[in-house]
């Protein structure tokens, strides 16, 4: 079974590679699970490196707006950009990497067919 960090990680660095279309991680971008995983492990009082979980998530929170308004910029039908712009406009209210990963699924299911081969 896949810990909850590596998971969650996963699917953060996922979403991150799909909005700015790269294979490569990129610390300077966001393009990295590490972040992620972080957070996930200070929630769960696992953390070798203890860092404030607010600081964490307002990380998270700018990264993956960053990365939203690049998939705006994708060719996106009329349902995809209003998924996009749900998932931007949720952002704001996100306090955990629960709500952040939701987040990144509707965002991920709305870009769905720009997925990388």
């Amino acid at each position: 079974m896949v810990s909850k960090d590596y998971d969650y990680g996963r699917r953060y660095l996922d979403f991150m590679r799909r909005a700015y279309r790269s294979v490569e991680e990129n610390s300077r971008l966001g393009i990295d699970r590490i972040p992620m995983m972080a957070l996930v492990q200070n929630e769960e009082g696992k953390a070798i490196k203890k860092q404030p979980i607010e600081k964490l998530v307002e990380k998270l929170k700018g990264n993956i707006g960053k990365a939203l308004d690049k998939m705006l910029k994708f060719k996106v039908d009329e349902q995809e950009r209003a998924n996009l712009i749900d998932a931007k406009s949720k952002l704001q209210y996100a306090k955990g990497s629960e709500s952040l990963v939701q987040i990144i699924s509707i965002a991920m299911d709305a870009t769905h067919r720009h997925k990388e081969s």
